[in-house]
């Protein structure tokens, strides 16, 4: 089955509920914090939904935070030291999802953070790489589905950050 992801901001109940009726979505990928105020209701929501929406909690506080620990400290150092850079490996959980489904029809998964750019762009980008998309494909992915956080992953890429394959593969080799 060809799976679906979509990307986006931190849904609103009802956008949830349009969302799960209009595109089928099958699955959300939270990365906000549960103290965060627009992560109230997300999970209930998915789960009150018929059939209900599988609801992952991959919490980062904030891509920006990441981006300036590795350009601090250096890589291997933020990995060790930061909840965040271990939370990234719960990827890896989402990549079986979807390589293992033996669901019929594909699953569709929104990914979202608080405004849909940094946390929701570094993930979809390792989630796609992992899929097997070349940089270019993921890149070009990203900004088709969601313009606003391709354009900031390209702003974002610079060197020594957790946008270059080097490091998101030194990443996932600590899993």
């Amino acid at each position: 089955a060809q799976h679906k992801i979509a990307l986006s901001h931190a849904p609103t109940a009802q956008q949830l509920r349009w969302l799960h009726a209009e595109y089928g979505i099958t699955d959300v990928v939270s990365l906000i914090r549960l103290d965060e105020p627009k992560a109230a209701g997300i999970k209930q929501t998915c789960e009150e939904l018929q059939p209900p929406i599988e609801w992952h909690h991959h919490q980062i506080s904030g891509a920006r935070k990441l981006c300036s620990a590795v350009t601090q400290i250096g890589f291997e150092t933020a990995f060790e030291c930061n909840a965040d850079m271990q939370s990234l490996l719960q990827v890896q959980s989402m990549v079986d999802l979807l390589r293992n489904s033996t669901r019929q029809s594909p699953r569709v998964v929104l990914i979202h953070c608080a405004a849909g750019q940094h946390r929701t762009g570094l993930y979809a980008y390792i989630l796609l790489r992992c899929m097997g998309h070349s940089k270019e494909e993921t890149m070009a992915k990203l900004t088709q589905i969601r313009p606003v956080t391709g354009r900031e992953m390209i702003l974002r890429r610079k060197p020594n950050t957790w946008f270059h394959d080097e490091r998101i593969k030194t990443l996932l080799d600590f899993a």
